[in-house]
């Protein structure tokens, strides 16, 4: 796979310079990078005489973070910012060497914790408020959603109370229906009963009537054959009347005429006897 190439930066300062190439310490495909650290880091010129925090400026001024944010290092070492290449130790290639293609000092930089670039910020930022746009679209999507749900619910709770209702009124119907036939069929009993008692009543009374007859009937028979009775009590009564005094009669008739024969025969014995 091919070396990606560096990507240049502006020269810094004037002539006499050095040629660098200058890449982060780390893995520049880190997420958190968000693909805006170039793989091959950077190159450019920087002045023999300039200090090195210039190229620290031009550098984080690239990266769109504050200068303070990264350090310069060389072969493990940190660049003070106040010091050329020189100075800080570093040998600077001569005219040999850069016509052996070897006239690039190698640099690195380190980046601070907490440090976040320019661009990935942006990304960042732009991809949080794209995410919260999202959000809050997939959120308002929930609530039109759970409206619609809501209004489909209260849709559904108010057809099933609707039809509950008409069921309820069905079942009322039902109930005062099956009320007003108990009241016909209790009606219509009570006008059977009474049908009933009235016949009831008329034929006690028939019975009653019959009874009263037949009580009369029989009391007078009774009546008249106790005034039979007493009538032929009475004739019995006369006729033994008669019979007693007409024995009475025949005894004092008997009496007289036994009388009248003694004084005839005590008239004979003193006649005798005279």
């Amino acid at each position: 796979m091919a070396e990606a190439e560096p990507v240049p930066l502006p020269d810094i300062g004037s002539d006499p310079s050095n040629e660098y190439k200058v890449s982060m310490i780390g893995d520049a495909n880190a997420e958190e990078f968000m693909g805006h650290m170039p793989l091959g880091g950077y190159q450019g010129k920087l002045s023999k005489a300039a200090p090195s925090k210039l190229l620290k400026q031009v550098l984080a001024k690239e990266l769109e973070i504050e200068d303070a944010g990264l350090d310069l290092v060389y072969e493990g070492r940190q660049l003070e910012d106040g010091k050329t290449l020189a100075e800080n130790g570093i040998l600077e290639p001569g005219a040999a060497a850069r016509r052996r293609g070897q006239g690039k000092i190698v640099l690195q930089f380190m980046l601070h914790d907490g440090v976040e670039l320019g661009k990935a910020k942006r990304d960042r930022i732009q991809l949080q408020s794209q995410f919260e746009q999202q959000e809050a679209e997939r959120r308002a999507e929930e609530e039109r959603k759970r409206q619609e749900a809501k209004k489909l619910k209260e849709e559904e709770l108010e057809r099933e109370m609707m039809e509950e209702e008409k069921l309820h009124q069905i079942a009322l119907e039902k109930e005062s229906k099956l009320m007003e036939r108990r009241r016909r069929e209790m009606e219509n009993k009570r006008r059977a009963d009474e049908k009933k008692q009235r016949i009831l009543d008329h034929v006690q009374e028939l019975r009653m009537a019959a009874q009263s007859d037949e009580e009369t009937r029989v009391e007078n028979q009774v009546r008249e054959k106790a005034e039979a009775d007493a009538a032929e009590a009475a004739r019995r009564a006369e006729r033994r009347r008669r019979e007693m005094a007409e024995i009475k009669r025949s005894r004092s008739e008997q009496l007289r005429r036994k009388q009248l024969k003694n004084r005839q025969l005590r008239q004979s014995w003193h006649q005798i006897k005279q």
